[in-house]
């Protein structure tokens, strides 16, 4: 619908597309374009919409940077149901299942000396957020022409395995 909505391909020509190519008894797509751009228009996500904003120009090529603002994708990611079910709001410590050696457990950002010290300075009914950015090289196509270095932004408050 994105496509249709940026290329601004008319209803009859995108419907006949949609019964054509559709191979299912129920279609999940709307009627029409018509409802389609209705739907979207109405949709209000942070990730759906990307900024873009042109970095440089370089041999006559326009270099682009699209992003959401942090606060947006932190306020995205919260909001999947998987995060929030396994979101820790409050530190943890974690000691050795052995009951001779009390041995203390470090594995987490939420389970370490600082998280907890730090949690005690904060005022009532706020907790800590962990946010995590980093970027590694990745290439976009198969033959390696076109690569890019996406930055990927993470929360310490969630166990790995999310």
């Amino acid at each position: 619908m994105v496509l249709i909505v940026e290329s601004n391909i008319s209803n009859k020509v995108e419907d006949k597309f949609f019964n054509r190519h559709s191979n299912l008894e129920k279609s999940p797509l709307p009627k029409s374009t018509k409802d389609g751009k209705d739907y979207l228009n109405q949709i209000s996500s942070p990730s759906i919409d990307f900024k873009k904003k042109s970095v440089t120009n370089y041999a006559g090529v326009d270099f682009k940077l699209y992003y959401h603002l942090i606060f947006r994708a932190i306020q995205a990611l919260v909001q999947q149901p998987e995060v929030a079910d396994n979101f820790v709001h409050k530190g943890v410590v974690k000691v050795s299942q052995n009951t001779e050696s009390k041995t203390r457990i470090y594995g987490k950002l939420y389970e370490c000396d600082w998280w907890l010290k730090t949690e005690k300075l904060l005022p009532p009914m706020n907790n800590l957020l962990s946010v995590i950015l980093y970027s590694d090289a990745t290439i976009f196509d198969g033959i390696g022409k076109t690569s890019g270095h996406p930055v990927f932004l993470t929360l310490g408050n969630l166990v790995n395995r999310i």
